[in-house]
C-alpha cells in the first residue's frame, strides 16, 4: 500500500512541475527596438519576478496559462499570457503621460 502511495506521489509531483517552463525574452521600445534594462517581468497574483539585463534580456519560469505584466518606467505596461512560447521580444509603447512639456527660461543679463 505505501508503495502504491508513494508512486501516485511521484506521479501527482511530476506531472505538476512537468508543466513549469523557464520563458526567455527581451523587452525593447517599440519606437527604436532600444532594449530596457532594468525593466520588471512579474507572473501576475505572485511575488515571482525577473528583471531584464543590459540588454533588456530576461528568464523566468512560468506555466502555461499565466499572465506576464512588463513594465518600465515611462512606458506603458503590457501584459501578455503565456501560450507554448519559450521565447519573446516585447515592446513597450512610450506613456504620453510621462513626457514634461514646458520649459525653463532664465533671464540673461549679458556678461559682467
Amino acid at each position: 500500500m505505501r508503495q502504491l502511495l508513494l508512486y501516485v506521489f511521484i506521479l501527482v509531483v511530476g506531472s505538476v512541475s512537468a508543466e513549469q517552463f523557464k520563458l526567455t525574452g527581451t523587452l525593447v521600445t517599440a519606437y527604436d527596438k532600444y532594449p530596457l534594462i532594468g525593466g520588471t517581468v512579474v507572473i501576475k497574483g505572485t511575488d515571482r519576478r525577473a528583471c531584464t539585463d543590459l540588454d533588456g534580456n530576461f528568464s523566468i519560469e512560468v506555466e502555461k496559462g499565466d499572465t506576464l505584466k512588463f513594465s518600465y518606467c515611462g512606458y506603458l505596461s503590457k501584459e501578455v499570457e503565456v501560450l507554448n512560447d519559450s521565447s519573446l521580444v516585447i515592446e513597450l509603447d512610450d506613456d504620453p503621460k510621462s513626457f514634461i512639456d514646458e520649459r525653463i527660461v532664465i533671464p540673461y543679463s549679458g556678461c559682467k
